[in-house]
């Protein structure tokens, strides 16, 4: 099928003579360090979110600085999973950590369409008069 389409493949058998149980631990190690920093991201996006809200800052340009932030985090996620064939620990809660970030960044977003004066192109909702 690959012949066909003009590609070509090659399949590589290898077998650890010594520590094969090390090299598989040392590959989920490195996989679970890389879900460690998504879960630490999602972390500082929902402690952001915490913050503004406590402070009553709903505003549309932090909600796309967060935004940004996530959608990063969801990108560098999907990457490693590519690479995580193993299955390493940190996989679940890592992809726990963005269900919940993306769920606590949608109330905020609700918050900031409720709230924010200021539309997305910094003219004030009800400010059209002070413009005249």
């Amino acid at each position: 099928m690959v012949g066909e389409g003009g590609g070509s493949a090659e399949v590589l058998r290898a077998e650890a003579i010594d520590g094969g149980l090390d090299l598989i631990a040392t590959f989920n190690a490195a996989r679970d360090q890389e879900y460690g920093e998504i879960i630490a991201g999602c972390g500082e996006i929902i402690a952001q979110i915490e913050t503004m809200t406590a402070a009553g800052y709903f505003r549309y340009h932090d909600l796309g600085e967060m935004d940004t932030e996530l959608k990063q985090l969801s990108v560098r996620a999907g990457t490693i999973r590519a690479h995580d064939i193993l299955g390493a620990a940190n996989g679940g809660a890592a992809l726990s950590s963005l269900t919940r970030c993306r769920a606590g960044l949608d109330r905020f977003a609700r918050r900031v369409y409720e709230t924010d004066t200021i539309s997305a192109t910094g003219i004030g909702r009800n400010s059209a008069a002070t413009l005249i």
